[in-house]
């Protein structure tokens, strides 16, 4: 969790523009799931039934889609914008530290390693910011669309997809804990192994110079 809050407060004051960005463009991605699985229906009610109004809602929707859809752009536009501008403030403060140090700890670390270690770690931010936080949230949210989707067409077969998801989660859970059992003890015995070969190894060579003495 300290982790976290420190990886968090690293974005400073722009970290409401930020997620702001951040969640509109995920409740548009999602909201624009819905509205796919909503105008089909519409349209195939419509032929179904000849039904001019369900026809003009589906119109409509679709409307609303294509707006979304050229608006979707520039919010990653913008985040990808102020990713950039989060990451060059904060380079531009780890470099006045550095700037602020004392001589002898550039002689000791190397001022090179230092600036590149620096530049490292920030591109890794810059990753974590635009890509790794939205492809989490990004399949949340996704997850919650296509449940909210399935009950448009039909609340049992969500529940169906429901109980498979938690009993698909549920068993790669246990099949994730005992793999990494049987790796902490392939790891150990592996540990043991090396000790003993490296004792072994230890022992011919004390045998060999006692041999040449």
């Amino acid at each position: 969790m300290k982790d976290l809050k420190r990886f968090l407060s690293y974005m400073g004051k722009n970290s409401f523009t930020y997620w702001f960005i951040l969640i509109a463009t995920l409740i548009i991605e999602s909201f624009l799931q819905i509205l796919y699985s909503y105008v089909t229906k519409r349209i195939i009610n419509a032929i179904e039934f000849q039904n001019i109004e369900l026809f003009r809602t589906a119109v409509i929707a679709s409307v609303i889609i294509v707006i979304l859809k050229c608006l979707f752009p520039y919010l990653r536009y913008f985040q990808i914008k102020l990713v950039r501008k989060m990451v060059y403030e904060l380079k531009l403060k780890l470099y006045e530290k550095l700037l602020s140090m004392n001589m002898d700890f550039f002689k000791s670390t190397h001022s090179a390693d230092a600036i590149k270690t620096l530049n490292w770690d920030a591109n890794s931010l810059k990753d974590s910011w635009f890509s790794h936080i939205y492809w989490v949230l990004g399949k949340i949210v996704m997850v919650a669309s296509a449940i909210i989707t399935m009950c448009f067409y039909s609340p049992i077969l969500m529940g169906i997809s429901l109980i498979i998801c938690a009993f698909t989660a549920f068993v790669s859970v246990k099949i994730n804990k005992s793999i990494k059992k049987y790796a902490k003890m392939v790891q150990k015995k592996s540990t043991k192994l090396s000790i003993l070969l490296s004792n072994i190894i230890a022992g011919f060579v004390t045998l060999k110079m006692s041999s040449g003495v």
